[in-house]
């Protein structure tokens, strides 16, 4: 048995990185329109059932996105994007 567990992670937690960083990689490519298209399904998945952790996380790394791609543009719809982020916390 190890008696030292400092290079051991739980692995559950390592399953919820790797799906978090995951979606998170994955909306980076995504097109702008494919994007739209990702948060209408996630918008639908909220009015469905508001309270699914899983759901919420997704939808401000969507909004992060958006406001990340958006500051580039404009800077006033940017912090308008951070707003609404910031309303699910």
């Amino acid at each position: 048995m190890l008696s030292d567990k400092s290079n051991v992670i739980n692995i559950d937690a390592w399953k919820k990185g790797i799906k978090e960083n995951g979606f998170s990689e994955y909306i980076k490519v995504l097109s702008f329109t494919d994007l739209v298209n990702e948060s209408q399904g996630l918008i639908e998945k909220l009015g469905n059932d508001c309270q699914d952790a899983d759901i919420i996380k997704k939808s401000k790394m969507i909004m992060n996105e958006f406001k990340n791609r958006l500051e580039k543009e404009s800077k006033s719809l940017a912090n308008t994007v951070n707003d609404l982020t910031n309303f699910f916390d």
